[in-house]
């Protein structure tokens, strides 16, 4: 290499070396993804579970005013009725259908006589007293009539009919068996005194009156209803708050159910969960304005389902950013991902 060519690439790299650092920096950018911002309730539950029975106080039994033997059942344990469903068949005995004929044979008599009565007093040829007797007879032998049809029908079978919608819990009486008047036939519950009977923790805010959503364990579908009764001492043996759930639909006795109640609403900022950045003495969330994060502090009311209601002083009119807060820093470069 002759001597020129050795200083001209001195040269150059003195001239590399040496050269103003004019290239730009380029600051980072965020990618973030926001959502709007705006202020409104939360609705605050609590969660409690329990198990769908009936209050033994409440159960009702089914008796009978006739006389005769079950002829059929139409039900079974656990079976759902409604009002007015036959239960079972009564083949009522010839005694009872005789009383039952001689009882109509005498509302018939009198009638004949009451206006045979009538008949002669418009000829002044009876009283009104006469007439009064007649018509006081003919009232007490329908009131006899009636009393039999109502405790074994106008037939030589009576039906016996569900007197409520509810469950039946247990036969007293089986096929073939001699019943007489006041014999208890069986046991149901009626669905109005169903509850779901659950525990709740001492501090509960649950009231009575309360609106309760009901999912089975099994998974069926949710139904809605309200809290009938809590307790306001503890249960000696749970240590928890005795709560009784009376659903609009009616329950599987037995079945075991989740409630989950609302207990209270909490007004302020709503903000998803994944928005929250910072330990509890530091927490804060981020907006986006002009392109620039900002920081702003908050104060957490309440959370409930992943969103918190917050006091602070936020802008509604800058969007909320939600994935990509914790990478944030007040004044950072930031803008909305594409999703």
């Amino acid at each position: 290499m002759n001597r020129c060519t050795f200083t001209g690439v001195i040269c150059l790299l003195l001239v590399a070396c040496h050269a103003p650092d004019d290239a730009p920096s380029v600051s980072p950018q965020a990618q973030v993804h926001t959502v709007p911002v705006a202020m409104g309730d939360l609705v605050l539950k609590e969660d409690i579970y329990g198990v769908a029975q009936v209050n033994v106080a409440q159960v009702q039994s089914v008796t009978t005013q006739a006389s005769g033997v079950i002829a059929q059942w139409e039900v079974v344990p656990g079976m759902q009725v409604r009002r007015g469903a036959p239960l079972l068949t009564i083949a009522v005995t010839p005694a009872a259908r005789a009383a039952w004929r001689q009882a109509r044979s005498a509302v018939a008599a009198a009638r004949v006589d009451r206006d045979h009565v009538a008949a002669l007093l418009a000829r002044q040829l009876a009283t009104r007293d006469q007439l009064s007797h007649a018509d006081k007879a003919l009232d007490d032998a329908q009131t006899t009539w009636d009393a039999l049809r109502e405790q074994q029908g106008d037939a030589s079978r009576l039906v016996v009919k569900a007197p409520c919608d509810g469950v039946i819990d247990a036969l007293r009486v089986a096929r073939g068996d001699n019943v007489s008047p006041g014999t208890s036939l069986l046991s149901m519950s009626p669905s109005d005194q169903q509850v779901v009977h659950a525990g709740a923790e001492a501090y509960s805010r649950i009231q009575q009156g309360d609106v309760v959503s009901l999912v089975a364990f099994d998974g069926a579908a949710s139904m809605h209803g309200k809290v009938r009764y809590i307790a306001r001492a503890l249960d000696t043996r749970t240590h928890q708050l005795d709560v009784d759930i009376a659903a609009d639909q009616p329950l599987l006795v037995g079945q075991g159910y989740r409630a989950r109640i609302e207990v209270a609403t909490q007004h302020g900022w709503i903000v998803p969960d994944q928005a929250l950045v910072g330990e509890a003495s530091d927490r804060h969330v981020f907006q986006l304005a002009a392109g620039k994060a900002v920081a702003v502090p908050v104060t957490i009311l309440a959370e409930q389902d992943g969103l918190s209601a917050v006091k602070a002083n936020l802008d509604a009119a800058r969007p909320l950013v939600t994935m990509g807060a914790t990478q944030l820093q007040d004044g950072m470069a930031a803008s909305e991902s594409a999703r």
